[in-house]
């Protein structure tokens, strides 16, 4: 299956960065409550943010954009509307011609992609921003708030792959400079990857979190995800 194809979770479940418990975990979490399969994720506290870009870069060759610096330009922000920007967690970035670079914190999702592209009647071209940014720049250009932004200098590189010619031209294009970081290795079969421990779901922050986490464990205990039994031994359960 080509990797644009795939799901969030499932690249991140090939590369070892979650692990299935926490996925299936994840998915009846944001069943119940909505969201994001990202955002639940990081919000669970099962990986960071930057870690999820970092595959994402990796393996879909794709650019990391600073939403910040410089400024996004008014003419641009103007291709979409501020409910469309928030009902998808988007900002536009720059247009090229036809084509509208869009930045996601999951260019995977294709319902949003296709919204944008019905909405500006432009091609969408998907760019990796982290959704704590993008929610930042929402409230900075649309809502016109004063935000300060926290700078992440653990920065994204070009990824591997990105034709030369292409990294130099988008590096060259405002306002889509493209931040320096390590690249991640390659990451083995899953069954050579080291497990990452689930870490206790009440530390979700998250409104209501322990009242939601306890409707979450009582929810994979009830459709037989997981028994009791395995969750006091990981330490998810008195």
């Amino acid at each position: 299956m080509d990797q644009v194809k795939k799901k969030l979770g499932e690249i991140l479940l090939e590369t070892g960065l979650i692990s299935d418990f926490q996925l299936q975990s994840a998915l009846s979490y944001q069943r119940t409550w909505g969201g994001k399969l990202g955002s639940t994720l990081v919000a669970l506290k099962f990986v960071r943010e930057e870690d999820v870009l970092r595959v994402l870069a990796q393996k879909l060759h794709m650019i990391y954009v600073d939403l910040f610096e410089p400024e996004v330009s008014e003419s641009v922000l103007q291709l979409v509307k501020p409910d469309v920007a928030k009902r998808y967690s988007v900002i536009p970035v720059a247009r090229e011609g036809d084509e509208l670079v869009l930045a996601m914190s999951d260019p995977l999702d294709a319902e949003a992609c296709g919204a944008i592209q019905f909405a500006t009647g432009l091609g969408v071209r998907p760019a990796l921003a982290l959704d704590s940014e993008i929610k930042s720049a929402i409230r900075k250009y649309y809502d016109h708030e004063n935000v300060v932004v926290e700078r992440r200098r653990a920065a994204l590189p070009v990824p591997a792959g990105v034709p030369a010619a292409e990294a130099e031209r988008v590096q060259a294009q405002e306002p889509v400079p493209v931040r320096a970081a390590p690249v991640l290795p390659e990451i083995g079969p899953r069954a050579q990857a080291a497990p990452r421990p689930a870490e206790p779901l009440a530390a979700a922050p998250v409104d209501g979190a322990a009242r939601r986490v306890d409707a979450l464990i009582e929810l994979l205990v009830e459709r037989g995800l997981v028994t009791r039994a395995e969750l006091q031994r990981k330490g998810l359960t008195p």
